[in-house]
């Protein structure tokens, strides 16, 4: 054989080699199971809409007039209402409008990553004796139903079996946690709307008697971030929070505070403990949006009775957002300052020491912060020396509140302010530790008796 024709030989082996492999590789993926699968059971079949791909529904121009779902602890129907939803027999009851699109939208075109299993032999063992059967028919009368199961062990997918059919998909986590729904899950769970980062005000009355309320700090924020608001219907005064402990123990609570479980048809208020709730919140924001939270007895150890304004039904809450609502302690909010007002705008500062004939001080600070210039008793001083004078002043902390009544007056402070308001603190002996502290004409706190010493033996160093 000449080595030409030996060549050409070579050649058309190689031709058809490549050939098998390209008729392989383009083979549609799946098409041996299509092959012996049953008619309907198909991902890739003509039943939905498709002839390849890794189907289960495909049905992209579906549109949903009704959805029936039905679970092991409960059942329910949602009807198509103009643009909204309304579950059946309750239309009243709010619901996740966007959660149950989303039901359907996954559903109509819903895919697979692999199979499962064969048959339905074993139903268990992929959480289906115990599924979520989900029933949605179309305006023109066609329907998807399928039963979804336990979610896989690695958490990425679920297992779900089409109506009629005998194999056992797996689906992706996101398909999956949008497809099973008890219509409980698609409720509203939230009380009426309010943007607690912009309140106009929240209210919450004890059972105990005890009621305050959160405001907006009518001086404005001690500094950005800080003291936004302030407490008023405990002190005499309204008393600026710290920002985030305001949040951590009343602000994420309330707005964390959702339903549980409902109660579509309760009985009496008394019931259920909320004729004299235990604790009441109201709230408003500045757009003008209320919402109403009243909480009465303990539904179980971790769960309480509740019922939100403009709700007909009882929901249970959570008790661990309850009790640290209940449990806030309002003086650890406080800021613990007496003075928050920055040097440029106080004009004057007055002190007048008299502790005993060896204890005695009289000194006025004169503050011009338009021409940088301080005085103490008619003598200039630099703002550096001031500035010492400044820091022990805002540092006169708030240490407890007054038990017991105060004794003889001590020292007294006045500051003078540009807007022309003063606020004057009078030192009364209380004991060796604390003075009671009369905060413009009111005694309710105590200071460090040692914090005043430091004050006063720094305008000391100045005369």
């Amino acid at each position: 054989m000449s080595k030409q024709k030996r060549n050409i030989i070579i050649c058309v082996i190689a031709i058809v080699i490549l050939g098998i492999i390209y008729f392989a590789v383009s083979r549609p993926k799946g098409s041996e199971t299509n092959a012996g699968a049953e008619n309907g059971e198909n991902a890739g079949d003509e039943e939905n809409g498709t002839s390849d791909g890794n189907y289960i529904f495909n049905f992209p121009d579906f549109e949903a007039e009704k959805i029936a779902i039905e679970t092991p602890d409960e059942s329910g129907a949602f009807i198509k209402d103009g643009t909204n939803w309304v579950l059946e027999g309750h239309e009243d009851v709010g619901l996740v409008q966007i959660a149950i699109d989303q039901l359907v939208a996954y559903a109509k075109t819903l895919t697979y990553k692999e199979t499962a299993a064969e048959n339905l032999d074993d139903l268990a063992s992929y959480g289906l004796d115990k599924g979520y059967t989900v029933e949605i028919t179309g305006k023109d009368g066609e329907v998807i139903k399928y039963t979804i199961g336990g979610e896989t062990v690695d958490g990425l997918g679920y297992y779900i079996v089409k109506e009629g059919g005998e194999t056992i998909y797996m689906i992706g986590a996101d398909e999956g946690k949008a497809l099973k729904k008890s219509p409980s899950d698609l409720r509203d769970r939230q009380p009426d709307f309010v943007n607690y980062n912009n309140a106009k005000y929240i209210t919450v009355k004890n059972a105990d008697g005890q009621s305050y309320t959160i405001e907006p700090n009518p001086n404005g924020a001690v500094s950005k971030g800080f003291g936004e608001y302030a407490v008023t219907g405990i002190y005499s005064r309204p008393m600026a929070l710290e920002t985030v402990k305001l949040s951590e123990n009343i602000g994420e609570p309330i707005y964390n505070i959702s339903a549980v479980d409902f109660i579509d048809e309760p009985e009496e208020d008394a019931s259920y403990g909320l004729d004299t709730p235990s604790l009441t919140i109201d709230a408003e924001d500045m757009d003008g949006n209320k919402c109403t939270i009243l909480i009465g007895d303990d539904a179980s150890d971790v769960t309480s009775y509740a019922k939100f304004s403009n709700r007909d039904f009882v929901v249970t809450v959570s008790k661990a957002n309850i009790d640290k609502i209940k449990n806030a302690d309002i003086f650890d909010m406080l800021i613990k300052s007496y003075v928050t007002t920055p040097v440029s705008g106080i004009t004057k500062i007055t002190i007048d020491e008299d502790r005993s004939a060896n204890r005695s001080l009289k000194a006025t600070f004169v503050i011009d912060s338009n021409n940088n210039l301080i005085e103490l008793n008619d003598a200039e001083i630099s703002t550096e020396e001031f500035a010492d004078i400044y820091e022990n002043l805002i540092a006169l902390s708030i240490d407890g509140e007054a038990a017991e009544e105060a004794g003889k007056i001590e020292a007294t402070i006045t500051i003078d302010k540009k807007d022309g308001e003063s606020t004057t603190l009078v030192f009364h002996d209380y004991d060796t530790n604390y003075y009671a502290v009369e905060w413009d004409g009111v005694t309710e706190f105590l200071m460090g008796r040692k914090t005043l010493d430091v004050l006063f033996g720094a305008v000391e160093k100045l005369m």
